[in-house]
């Protein structure tokens, strides 16, 4: 999100050729209309095709969207030169979800603009679903069934469950209501949330933590019991190895690009 001189609320690039039909592209030509065409700084120009794409004027070789992100066709609330008290109603029109990573939106009044000239928020609509800390109610039911287990059922029970955590030599992992919930939270995992100033964004991060730490509390677990067994010590090193770490947030260019959330 940026600052462009001349666009504002009530400030915008002359324009040329606005609403005029053209043909894009190389080859095979696709109709389209010009909805921008800067005549002055910064002398950017957007076209949108019949099929509601918008591409700009250095793109039209391929003509090929990249894969969009979740704020793609999302309604925003959109301010100038950070004057957060005065905004204007908007939508996402493109929302790159990797490079070129442009994002656009068409203003009520009919502009369009990039996220690099504007500040944008979308506004949360729908109910903030409560997230459930999932270690508790797994470590409580396997607790109980080792309770009811000798010592060679119990090692069978955490190796089964181990598998299900940790790949194999071959690289297989074996399915089951653990791999579900906790191998997404292995070290060196990558999750990301796409931040903004709404409490929907902050509820998405906290929840991705409070996951993150539930996946190392249920580990933390599975490692005391296993170390009970001289037969699990190996694999509950190597269990340890794939999950201990610590929670990295990184908060950087948080206006810009989506925040990282990381075991390292």
């Amino acid at each position: 999100m940026g600052c462009v001189e001349n666009i504002n609320y009530a400030r915008f690039p002359k324009q040329k050729n606005l609403g005029s039909l053209v043909n894009i592209g190389q080859g095979k030509l696709v109709p389209a209309v010009v909805v921008r065409y800067d005549n002055e700084e910064p002398f950017r120009a957007i076209f949108r095709t019949g099929k509601k794409e918008y591409f700009q004027f250095n793109e039209l070789e391929k003509l090929k969207l990249p894969k969009q992100g979740s704020y793609f066709g999302k309604k925003a609330k959109v301010c100038f030169h950070y004057h957060t008290d005065k905004t204007i109603d908007g939508k996402v029109v493109r929302d790159d979800d990797v490079e070129p990573y442009l994002t656009l939106l068409e203003l009520e009044d009919g502009r369009v603009v990039s996220a690099t000239e504007c500040q944008y928020n979308i506004p949360f609509e729908g109910k903030i679903e409560k997230t459930e800390i999932p270690d508790s109610k797994d470590i409580a039911l396997i607790s109980k069934q080792l309770d009811k287990r000798n010592s060679s059922e119990r090692i069978r029970l955490l190796k089964g469950i181990y598998k299900q955590l940790i790949p194999s030599k071959k690289g297989k992992m074996s399915n089951g209501q653990f791999s579900e919930k906790y191998s997404l939270y292995r070290k060196g995992q990558y999750h990301f949330v796409k931040m903004d100033s709404s409490k929907n964004s902050i509820e998405i991060l906290a929840n991705q933590i409070i996951r993150q730490v539930a996946a190392k509390e249920f580990v933390n677990y599975l490692l005391t019991e296993m170390r009970k067994y001289n037969a699990l010590k190996n694999h509950a090193d190597r269990l340890e190895n794939f999950y201990h770490g610590s929670v990295q947030v990184d908060m950087r260019n948080l206006e810009s690009k989506p925040v990282q959330i990381r075991t390292f």
